[in-house]
């Protein structure tokens, strides 16, 4: 099920591999993800900017390619990315 109500998720430091989820994009209430650390790999899922609510998105220290999908401009919230 979806996890529309969920604000904050906070998951650095796990060791989590592999893509970032599009599915994600269910969760239209997150304000706050750390995904920072991690062996996370390949792009930015365009469906993510349906998360107008994000205010902060850390992704550092992983192996992601690509730009900012230009779909993103619509998470206006956005404060630290």
């Amino acid at each position: 099920s979806a996890m529309v109500n969920l604000i904050t998720l906070q998951l650095n430091d796990n060791n989590l591999s592999g893509n970032l989820p599009g599915s994600w994009s269910t969760m239209t209430n997150l304000e706050l993800l750390y995904l920072n650390e991690q062996e996370l790999t390949g792009t930015l899922p365009e469906s993510w900017s349906s998360m107008v609510n994000m205010r902060t998105l850390y992704l550092f220290g992983n192996k992601l390619t690509g730009n900012l999908p230009t779909s993103w401009s619509s998470m206006t919230n956005m404060i630290k990315l």
